[in-house]
């Protein structure tokens, strides 16, 4: 299945998240609105559900998958108008170079952690131990 179609799937089995998100956005009228995302599943998911979202309320969405500086460059040189995979502070210094070229509305999600994992039976703690095994 395809990001598009779960994210219509998703959203049709959760209306009230749907009115939730989508309440105070007017209706639209086949106006584009340009995305740019990272080939990340939680970029997928969340652009993807943005797009039928404003699919539904009659704009022309374009997910572009793009590498991460240039979803900044994007939004600072107008050729996007949304990124939903800002991962901070990961990409600090990368917004940071454009700060002030786009308009930050805040996190999307929160409580996200990003780092390393492994196998419950590697029975190590720290990086130093991984070169160990």
């Amino acid at each position: 299945m395809s990001a598009y179609d779960a994210a219509r799937e998703w959203l049709e089995d959760h209306p009230e998240r749907v009115e939730e998100w989508t309440d105070g956005v007017g209706e639209g009228d086949g106006e584009e609105v340009r995305f740019v995302l990272e080939a990340w599943s939680d970029a997928q998911a969340a652009t993807n559900m943005a797009a039928v979202m404003l699919e539904d309320l009659g704009y022309t969405p374009h997910l572009n998958e793009v590498a991460v500086n240039m979803m900044y460059a994007g939004l600072a040189t107008d050729s996007a108008d949304a990124l939903l995979a800002s991962w901070m502070p990961n990409q600090t210094p990368l917004f940071e170079e454009f700060d002030g070229d786009f308009v930050d509305l805040g996190p999307n999600s929160v409580g996200a952690v990003t780092g390393v994992a492994v196998p419950k039976y590697m029975d190590i703690d720290s990086f130093e131990e991984l070169q160990d095994e």
